[in-house]
């Protein structure tokens, strides 16, 4: 087949059976069919027209925010926990019961120790203990724990 000759259609059917269980490796062998394509349709000595993958990939998987504030990091936890209590393990689905039952523990454990930490910052600042002690003790310097946690126990 010509390069030429490559349409969107011929590169959607190849999306459609390319690598469906490694979304990643997927994703990045797209973005470099997608790069060469628009090499080649680009410049004084183009070789095609247009590139055929200017669309891009009809499938566009969703992409989670990385929670950044105490209150988002404490939401996500929340949800990540409500997920894993409310997760029936289908015999079918090759998920280890006890792997699932220690992961949900796990998240529950940490949601836990996300508020006491916050719980323990609240209670030093009302003691009177510097933002600088503080990120002694929470691994930061102090302005980082002050940034990270000054609104919350305000």
């Amino acid at each position: 087949m010509r390069l030429a000759d490559i349409t969107a259609d011929d590169i959607d059917d190849w999306y459609a059976t390319l690598l469906p269980a490694a979304p990643t490796r997927r994703s990045h062998t797209y973005a470099l069919l997608s790069t060469v394509m628009r090499s080649a349709s680009t410049g004084r000595r183009a070789l095609i027209s247009e590139s055929p993958c200017s669309a891009g990939p009809r499938q566009v998987p969703q992409v989670m925010t990385m929670p950044r504030t105490v209150d988002e990091i404490l939401q996500h936890a929340d949800q990540l926990a409500a997920r894993f209590e409310d997760y029936e393990p289908d015999p079918t689905d090759g998920l280890d019961p006890g792997a699932v039952a220690l992961l949900r523990a796990a998240i529950q454990e940490r949601s836990d120790a996300e508020r006491h930490v916050l719980d323990a910052i609240k209670a030093a600042r009302a003691a009177g203990m510097s933002w600088s002690a503080i990120g002694i003790f929470v691994g930061t310097s102090g302005e980082a724990a002050r940034q990270r946690y000054g609104n919350k126990v305000a």
